[in-house]
């Protein structure tokens, strides 16, 4: 008997497949414009990976904000029911989780699994792993290879503002300057970092701290959150898979 999780985010979509054991698979591809195909395609490659058809699913919870497009049949739950509900599964002792989402940030207090209180960022994507993949583009840098960049900056360039349209232009201004490539990019962690924590302080951070999202990806980013917060944060082995791990769980306790 298998349970099937699928978040249909901004930027990736997400599908995990459990048991009554554990995952037994996953798969993430970027959503593109149509989330119906998006969703389509990753539960036939996770079906695939796992080795499971489609008639052994016994359920199905769907969450993100593609997923009511979903063509598969399933119930639907919030992102950040589902984000808490794997983070705890991951973590049984987390008490707080920072999601570093595509477009938008959000913290969460969390108890066995379950959302207490939150708070979600603004539009702006100058807090969300959004604005390092634009940052990437600027640099003309791989994700992987930005992120484990500047990990020990010596000197970080000083952003005036933690919107990311301005910063998109300050950076631009400051490579036209001369500025050092890790220096640029040690500023934008730290101009990140801090509209993060500025959100995190309204609803109170505990040393039990998930960071999860396609930002925890980057070591650099998660390492200076450590440095300002002064304890240490745990990541999750793919901090992507969060949120359709809680969907599919959603869908293992309905059994």
């Amino acid at each position: 008997m298998y349970y099937v999780g699928i978040d249909a985010g901004s930027v990736f979509t997400k599908v995990v497949v459990m048991d009554e054991e554990g995952i037994v698979s996953y798969d993430i591809r970027p959503s593109g414009r149509n989330y119906r195909d998006s969703i389509m395609f990753s539960l036939e490659d996770a079906l695939s990976k796992a080795g499971v058809n489609k008639d052994q699913i016994y359920e199905v919870t769907v969450t993100g904000h593609g997923g009511e497009a979903s063509p598969v049949a399933g119930e639907y739950a919030s992102d950040i029911s589902c984000m808490a509900k794997g983070v705890g599964f991951l973590f049984p002792q987390a008490r707080t989780l920072i999601e570093i989402g595509g477009q938008v940030s959000k913290v969460v207090s969390i108890s066995n699994g379950r959302v207490v209180r939150f708070v979600a960022g603004d539009r702006c994507a100058g807090g969300s792993g959004r604005f390092l993949q634009v940052l990437s583009k600027i640099l003309d840098l791989s994700f992987e290879e930005m992120s484990k960049r500047a990990l020990n900056p010596v000197k970080r360039i000083k952003f005036s503002t933690g919107c990311a349209v301005f910063t998109e232009t300050e950076v631009i201004s400051r490579i036209a300057e001369g500025s050092r490539i890790d220096e640029i990019i040690a500023g934008v962690r730290e101009s990140m970092a801090n509209k993060i924590i500025s959100m995190a302080n309204r609803i109170g951070i505990e040393k039990e701290c998930v960071v999860c999202g396609g930002g925890a990806k980057d070591i650099g980013l998660v390492k200076t959150m450590e440095e300002k917060l002064g304890i240490n944060l745990f990541v999750p082995f793919e901090p992507i898979i969060c949120g359709a791990l809680g969907a599919a769980l959603l869908s293992r306790d309905k059994c």
